[in-house]
């Protein structure tokens, strides 16, 4: 379930590796309705919550429903997970000052580009409307407060959707140490998120209403067989759509979704793992390692030469260049897996570990039996 994340930009131009992460733009990335930030000044959780759902409990201006607010093992799981992080206090509840550390982990996740005052200010509302008339916060009130975040964040309101949003979202807020059983120091791993770009099956794609979410490769072809060279470009204008979004002009169609790793997963240290909040400054936003991954291919060469002296001379220079890089690919099929170390930016393909780059992308892009010139990214 792609979460709601409103506009997307194109990818920006390359950046060198090494370089300096710069600060990402609110109004760059994201755009949503819902949180209308004018002037300096957020808005109260209450009226996000008034706008976005019915299932407010704590205040009598929204109507509540029969419905619960988290439904299934898989979402309590993932939220027990986000509770176990905390440092409780003896009555096992947590204080203002851990939930608000919490809320400002979660806003540099799906909001990215806020200024410390409109952090701050939204963390201390998410405490008030989540502790009510308490002093401190009890796991019930957590529980309440995380499935209602889930929800106003994803498109679906299944278990299973919100149970993957929650456990994306721990991975990204938080890091797991582990400890050198002979040296007793304890290490922090770093952070991967992994991205996948798929071709879609078919020439006709929907695509989301703001056509800003997407990316569009044109390749040209040039040479005779079975030596090509392909140039490509990638164009930043925006696609001519109808007013249904559906756009079926014959291009391949490439979708990519991304979502961070579980580090601990990858060790054998049974209960040696402990869970920690990660830095503000090194939380990941959504769409950060998309964006990463595609200026790493920025800054590929942008004419590519293949020999297709395996394929038939009646084949097309672009369906034959998506057999050969398709061939290339680990899983040997339009799809790449990506993995983007975001300690550096650094994007590795999965299987092999060379850098992704335009092979990668055009084997990824490009549909079986589709001619067209053009990828779009979505």
């Amino acid at each position: 379930s792609r979460p709601k994340t409103g506009s997307f930009i194109a990818p920006p131009p390359p950046r060198r590796r090494g370089a300096t992460r710069g600060a990402m733009v609110l109004s760059e990335i994201l755009s949503c309705p819902h949180f209308d930030v004018v002037g300096g000044l957020a808005p109260s959780i209450q009226k996000l919550d008034k706008e976005t759902d019915g299932e407010t409990k704590d205040y009598s201006d929204v109507a509540p429903t029969a419905a619960p607010l988290g439904e299934g093992e898989e979402v309590q799981a993932a939220v027990a997970r986000l509770w176990d992080i905390f440092t409780k206090e003896s009555d096992s509840c947590i204080k203002q000052e851990e939930y608000e550390g919490f809320i400002r982990r979660v806003t540099r996740v799906v909001l990215p580009g806020l200024s410390s005052a409109q952090e701050l200010v939204l963390a201390k509302h998410s405490w008030e409307e989540a502790v009510g008339n308490r002093s401190r916060l009890p796991f019930g009130a957590f529980y309440q407060a995380t499935v209602r975040l889930a929800k106003m964040w994803t498109d679906s309101p299944s278990s299973a959707s919100l149970a993957a949003f929650l456990e994306d979202l721990r991975l990204r807020i938080s890091r797991a140490r582990v400890t050198n059983p002979e040296s007793g120091e304890e290490v922090e791993l770093h952070e991967e998120i992994v991205v996948t770009f798929e071709g879609h099956n078919g020439n006709t794609g929907t695509l989301p209403p703001d056509n800003k979410f997407v990316t569009r490769f044109s390749i040209e072809p040039s040479g005779k067989h079975p030596n090509y060279r392909l140039d490509w470009n990638c164009s930043d204008e925006p696609l001519s759509t109808s007013g249904s979004s559906i756009i079926a002009t014959g291009a391949n169609f490439c979708w990519y979704d991304e979502k961070a790793r579980d580090m601990s997963t990858t060790l054998d240290l049974g209960e040696g793992i402990r869970w920690v909040w990660a830095d503000l400054d090194t939380v990941t936003p959504l769409g950060r390692a998309v964006l990463a991954a595609l200026k790493q291919v920025h800054c590929c060469d942008r004419s590519v030469d293949i020999d297709l002296s395996g394929v038939e001379a009646s084949t097309t220079p672009v369906d034959g260049a998506r057999k050969f890089f398709a061939s290339t690919q680990p899983s040997g099929t339009s799809r790449a897996t990506v993995i983007v170390l975001t300690r550096d930016d650094h994007a590795i393909v999965e299987g092999n570990e060379n850098d992704f780059g335009i092979q990668d992308m055009l084997g990824a892009g490009l549909t079986a039996g589709n001619t067209s010139n053009i990828i779009i990214l979505a």
